[in-house]
C-alpha cells in the first residue's frame, strides 16, 4: 500500500478510499434520483405543483425532468461537498485546479481520435464475440423526444453541461483515486471507468463510456485537474446529441 502511495502522482492522493467511493456512487447515481420520484409522488397530494412535477417525470415531460435533472445534479454536488467534509477536503482535492490551456487543446485533439478508434474498435471485437449484440442500438431519453427540438438551451444543460460536470466530479476526481492509491492506476482506472460504464444503463452505450472513462483518467494523470476532462467529457457529450438527434 505504501509503495502503491508513493508511485502515484501527488495529486491522486487523498483521504479517502474505496469504501467511500462506493458509497458515494451508490448516493449520487441510486439514491438521490430514487429520492426525489418517491418525495414528489408523496407530496404530489398536499404540494401545488408536486403532481404535475411526479406526473411530468413519468411523461417524460420536458419541463419536469429538466427540474429533476437539475435537482439531481445539485443533489450530487451536496452529496460530493458533504464526503469532502468528512476528510476536511475541498473542491480542489477532486480536481478542480488550474490547467494548462495549451496542453489541454493538445490533449484533446489528441485523445479524441484515439477516443473513436478505441470506442469503434471495442464495440466491433464485442460484436464479433457476442453475435446478439447490438452495437447501433439507438440512445434515447426525455430530452431526445420531438418536444426537445424546440428548447435547446435545456436540452444542452441537461445532456452536455450538466452530465459532464457532474460525472467528471465524482468519477474522476472522487472514485478514479481512490481505486487508484488501493490498486494501482491501472486497476483505479479499469474499476472507476467501469462504474462510470454501468451508470449508463445500456449496453452498447456502456461500452462506449468505458473506453471515454479510461481516456479521461489518462487526462487526469497527465493534466493534473479535471477540467480538461470536463471540457472533453461535454464536447463528446454534444457529439453524441448531434448523432441523436440527426438518426432519430
Amino acid at each position: 500500500m505504501k509503495e502503491r502511495l508513493h508511485e502515484l502522482p501527488a495529486h491522486l492522493r487523498v483521504p479517502w478510499g474505496i469504501p467511500s467511493a462506493i458509497f458515494l456512487y451508490v448516493v449520487v447515481w441510486i439514491a438521490i434520483a430514487f429520492s426525489i420520484q418517491l418525495y414528489a409522488e408523496l407530496l404530489a397530494p398536499v404540494v401545488p405543483g408536486m403532481a404535475w412535477f411526479s406526473q411530468g417525470i413519468l411523461q417524460n415531460d420536458i419541463y419536469a425532468n429538466f427540474i429533476f435533472t437539475a435537482l439531481d445534479t445539485a443533489l450530487g454536488f451536496g452529496a460530493i461537498w458533504l464526503f469532502l467534509r468528512q476528510t476536511k477536503s475541498g473542491w480542489k482535492d477532486v480536481g478542480w485546479r488550474k490547467f494548462n490551456v495549451g496542453k489541454t487543446v493538445l490533449y484533446i485533439l489528441v485523445i479524441f481520435l484515439i477516443f473513436v478508434v478505441l470506442a469503434n474498435l471495442t464495440l466491433w471485437i464485442v460484436s464479433v464475440l457476442v453475435p446478439a449484440f447490438n452495437a447501433n442500438q439507438p440512445q434515447s431519453n426525455e430530452f431526445t423526444t420531438p418536444q426537445a427540438s424546440s428548447h435547446q438551451l435545456i436540452v444542452l444543460a441537461a445532456l452536455v453541461i450538466f452530465p459532464a460536470i457532474l460525472e467528471e466530479t465524482a468519477f474522476r476526481g472522487y472514485i478514479f483515486p481512490a481505486f487508484s492509491q488501493r490498486l494501482g492506476l491501472v486497476w483505479g482506472a479499469v474499476l472507476s471507468s467501469l462504474l462510470f460504464a454501468v451508470a449508463h444503463l445500456q449496453f452498447n452505450i456502456g461500452i462506449y463510456t468505458f473506453v471515454l472513462g479510461l481516456l479521461l483518467c489518462l487526462m487526469y494523470v497527465k493534466l493534473k485537474s479535471i477540467v480538461p476532462g470536463v471540457i472533453f467529457h461535454a464536447i463528446n457529450n454534444a457529439v453524441a446529441l448531434s448523432a441523436m438527434i440527426h438518426f432519430r
